[in-house]
């Protein structure tokens, strides 16, 4: 799974980046980065592994957080309903920022 932990690295560089270059200017850079995702090409994974092995997914899941991921907070994949909130809720965040930023530029005079 090399793929999945470069693109990891691709992302957390790219936020990096973005925060580096946007420094002193006001602009606010979030980055969501949930761990292990019971995505499309996970599943496949999974039942390909369940095939070679002969054991359950179950299994597979439990061995691969055991052996792979024993850092894991919460020892399953997140499933992509659980991660669409985060997103919102930075949207929603930023959103109010910029309505109480708008509220103190017009009480300060600002055009």
């Amino acid at each position: 799974m090399i793929h999945y932990g470069v693109s990891k690295a691709a992302q957390i560089a790219v936020a990096r980046g973005r925060v580096e270059t946007t420094t002193e200017t006001g602009v606010r850079v979030n980055s969501v980065l949930p761990g292990p995702t019971r995505s499309e090409g996970v599943e496949a994974f999974i039942q390909q592994v369940v095939i070679s092995r002969g054991a359950s997914a179950a299994e597979i899941e439990k061995d691969f957080f055991k052996t792979v991921r024993p850092t894991s907070p919460i020892k399953r994949f997140i499933t992509p309903n659980e991660v669409a909130p985060l997103g919102q809720q930075y949207e929603m965040i930023n959103k109010i920022l910029l309505a109480g930023l708008e509220r103190i530029l017009k009480q300060a005079g600002a055009k």
